[in-house]
């Protein structure tokens, strides 16, 4: 219980600092797109959930969700499509899995000889 209370004071003091600072936090990636996120999540359109929130829309969230709902009804629509048009994924996701394998192969003990 000790650990959850400093856990939160620990966050409560964080944002605190950034309201401070002028910072706001933008709305999570499900917040800004809605339905079109659920779609994207649910369909696989990318191999892991992460790559689509860590992905960058080249324009307006609030544009890409208006032409999500234009054109989702449109006959041969194709949300793969959509989505490659309207949003980068991350630079270089190799790296990040040697990064991520890096960082388990640490805390295993079993070295860089185990990565990919």
């Amino acid at each position: 219980m000790l650990g959850a209370w400093l856990f939160l004071s620990a966050v409560a003091g964080a944002a605190h600092a950034d309201a401070q600072a002028g910072y706001t936090l933008p709305p999570p990636p499900s917040e800004l797109y809605g339905d079109l996120f659920v779609a994207v999540q649910t369909q696989g359109i990318y191999p892991d959930q992460k790559t689509f929130v860590d992905a960058t829309p080249r324009m307006d969230p609030a544009q890409i969700v208006q032409a999500y709902h234009q054109q989702m009804t449109v006959p041969g629509f194709s949300l793969a499509a959509f989505v490659a048009q309207y949003f980068t994924p991350p630079a270089d996701r190799a790296s990040r899995r040697r990064r991520i394998n890096l960082c388990a192969s640490i805390s295993t003990g079993s070295g860089p000889s185990s990565l990919a």
